[in-house]
């Protein structure tokens, strides 16, 4: 027994190892959040896009539950995928890890998958999912 739970610790640390380093937030989701609004940036970046990108998955490691500052990850991805267009989201995405990409697909919820985004749908759908620490939080509501 004590074999097995060696086992599945080590499991669990070395998964955890592989996942990147989150972006630190020091109040409740807000910081990442206002970093989402690069989004609105004009000319948007490709390091634009991968920041918001990014904040959403350390975001994602927060196991605090939000509110005003997901809806506003929420609503900023909905942006960045509109202002970048279907193919050039899709290739952002397929750019990041794909513990990022799952993250990116949980914060859009019901709106990962569209008809009017095939490509990015897809990139969505086909990666790994991870559970992070804020989505455990919820199903354990």
């Amino acid at each position: 027994m004590k074999n097995l739970c060696a086992v599945i610790s080590s499991l669990l640390l070395a998964s955890c190892a592989s996942l990147p380093q989150p972006l630190c937030d020091d109040d409740s989701g807000m910081k990442l959040a206002r970093l989402t609004n690069k989004a609105y940036a004009d000319p948007l970046t490709d390091e634009d896009v991968h920041q918001v990108l990014f904040a959403t998955y350390s975001r994602s490691r927060d196991p605090l539950m939000g509110g005003e500052d997901l809806e506003m990850i929420h609503a900023n991805l909905i942006m960045l995928r509109q202002r970048l267009g279907d193919k050039r989201f899709s290739d952002a995405l397929r750019h990041e890890d794909a513990a990022v990409i799952s993250a990116v697909g949980w914060h859009l919820g019901a709106d990962s998958q569209s008809v009017y985004f095939p490509l990015s749908s897809r990139t969505i759908a086909e990666a790994p999912k991870k559970t992070f620490e804020l989505e455990a939080a919820y199903a354990k509501q």
